[in-house]
């Protein structure tokens, strides 16, 4: 897969925003973050690496089709909680 394709990194920014939230399966990196861990989107590089902030404090990025990671649902608002 070319992952410097401007097309494919455009569909990488529109499915992925910053502050969406994933879940690591498997990271293929010496220094990767726990299996399961959890963080945010902070935004998608002109390689179409998925940069993150992990909710233990790190930052490291994803590479989609080699690292392996899920979308977590939003939220739902509680009523009263829309401001």
């Amino acid at each position: 897969m070319n992952y410097s394709n401007k097309e494919y990194v455009e569909h990488l920014r529109r499915k992925y925003p910053p502050g969406t939230r994933l879940q690591l399966s498997c990271m293929e990196d010496e220094m990767a973050v726990p299996p399961g861990s959890m963080g945010t989107v902070d935004f998608i590089d002109d390689a179409g690496q998925i940069h993150m902030n992990w909710d233990c404090g790190r930052s490291l990025a994803l590479i989609p089709g080699v690292d392996s990671f899920s979308r977590l649902p939003v939220p739902k608002e509680k009523d009263g909680d829309a401001r």
